[in-house]
């Protein structure tokens, strides 16, 4: 069951409120995503999602994105974003949410062309590279 409009609104606020924060709590920005998981994904949220991901990509906002919110990266200009930013993560967990993602059918083709994508950036070339090499060894 989907959280009532006004409560949505409310969670997106307090992100609002916590980035503008001198220093804000990446475990409260994830927890304030995860709290959304069980709304539709939205354009409003999606944008907010998009900013976070340029601003503050922690691990723990990149977690619960992965695992509560994957059908917001079936927009593709937010899963440029979020591959971005987990591209500058440790590859273990570029690693584990690209493998767990990839399973997804929604996402499956997408996340396949940006394996080819010649216009990856360098970061995310290295991090598919090191990707490929783990499951050679």
């Amino acid at each position: 069951m989907a959280l009532p409009p006004a409560l949505q609104g409310a969670l997106l606020e307090r992100i609002n409120q916590e980035q503008e924060r001198g220093a804000p709590n990446p475990e409260t920005l994830a927890h304030l995503c995860r709290a959304q998981a069980s709304c539709p994904p939205q354009a409003l949220r999606r944008a907010k999602l998009q900013t976070l991901l340029t601003t503050q990509p922690s691990p723990a906002l990149l977690l619960a994105i992965a695992g509560r919110l994957p059908g917001d990266l079936e927009d593709e200009t937010l899963l440029s974003a979020f591959l971005e930013a987990l591209a500058t993560t440790e590859a273990a967990l570029f690693g584990q949410l690209f493998a767990e993602l990839v399973t997804l059918p929604a996402l499956r083709l997408q996340l396949l062309g940006k394996l080819r994508d010649p216009h990856r950036s360098e970061a995310l070339g290295r991090a598919i590279g090191d990707l490929f090499k783990a499951a050679g060894a």
